[in-house]
């Protein structure tokens, strides 16, 4: 009688590691921003399409209903995004 062997192969490792590329060089690192220093922006996802309108944090709510009417105008699909992070001027 012969034994099947259940052989797998390896799997793949996956590293955290992060690499950062030479063209960043001389810039400052991202920092996050807090929620009150963060804005919002209503967009249509078109590459080709400007953003709508940009929010102050405290406008959250307003730019949440532009994009629903904004849907409801056009039948498209809108985004509205967070800044999490932002760089700082290079004087």
């Amino acid at each position: 009688m012969t034994e099947l062997a259940n052989v797998h192969p390896p799997r793949k490792v996956l590293s955290v590691a992060k690499d950062v590329p030479d063209d960043d060089a001389g810039h400052s690192p991202p920092r996050y921003v807090t929620k009150g220093k963060s804005q919002f922006m209503v967009w249509g996802g078109d590459p080709n399409d400007m953003p709508k309108r940009v929010y102050a944090w405290h406008e959250r709510n307003m730019a949440v209903n532009h994009a629903k009417a904004l849907c409801a105008k056009t039948g498209r699909r809108f985004y509205v995004m967070r800044a999490w992070r932002a760089f700082e001027v290079e004087a």
